[in-house]
């Protein structure tokens, strides 16, 4: 981890995987990712996800190698334009409540 002026600048997270969650206060439900590293920029106010990357946000499902999630916008995109991006939307079930496992 970095820091300038007693403030996190940046970091750097190792897992297996290593994850995150953002709760942004507009939104029900926060924006989650789990990758083999994540990178976190205060400047660019960005976490750059590599690896076996996996994020979710709202009903999409978005997997890669290299994936830069956006804190500020809370966009996505390819890190690396060789590995790119695959989305998947999900559709809720009208008739289930929002925190329902599905049977």
């Amino acid at each position: 981890f970095t820091f300038h002026e007693e403030r996190l600048a940046g970091g750097e997270l190792a897992g297996a995987p290593a994850s995150f969650e953002h709760l942004d206060p507009e939104r029900t439900k926060p924006a989650t990712g789990t990758a083999e590293k994540i990178i976190y920029d205060d400047v660019a106010r960005t976490l750059r996800l590599t690896g076996e990357v996996s994020l979710q946000r709202d009903q999409m499902d978005v997997r890669g190698c290299d994936i830069i999630y956006n804190l500020a916008t809370e966009g996505f995109s390819s890190g690396d334009s060789d590995c790119g991006i695959r989305l998947r939307r999900t559709v809720r079930d009208p008739d289930q409540p929002d925190d329902a496992t599905p049977q």
